[in-house]
């Protein structure tokens, strides 16, 4: 159990989180506080290293573009698309990732007419409307 412990302070330590434990010495107290940081921080790692796949190209291809360039899926995904979990089978997706670090991005929407279309903007939690 002392490793374990120990893997899990590596863990929480590696992440930012060490100083929550202070004195919890129990097993319990320290393997609740490590799920509470997995749940915390998973999303925020997986969304990062999404990111970094999909931006780390020269120039914008079907799935792929540098940061504040729109990549344009032209054809539906198939089965072997794995850029998301489950990706709609009827929908045509525009990717981007934007830096706002420096200055705040306008994105001027086309005028669609009768056509639907969603413009989401997540989080790194993927949250919408962030």
């Amino acid at each position: 159990m002392r490793r374990a412990t120990r893997v899990i302070h590596a863990v929480l330590a590696s992440i930012g989180l060490l100083s929550l434990i202070g004195s919890a010495s129990a097993a319990e107290d320290v393997n609740a506080l490590a799920v509470r940081a997995y749940i915390y921080a998973y999303p925020l790692v997986t969304m990062e290293i999404t990111r970094r796949v999909s931006t780390n190209v020269s120039s914008p291809s079907a799935s792929r573009a540098p940061i504040n360039q729109f990549a344009f899926l032209r054809s539906y995904p198939d089965a072997s698309f794995t850029d998301v979990v489950a990706p709609n089978a009827d929908t045509l997706y525009e990717l981007a990732w934007f830096d706002v670090s420096k200055e705040p991005i306008v994105i001027h929407l086309p005028e669609l007419g009768t056509r639907y279309a969603l413009f989401p903007i997540l989080s790194g939690r993927r949250s919408n409307g962030s």
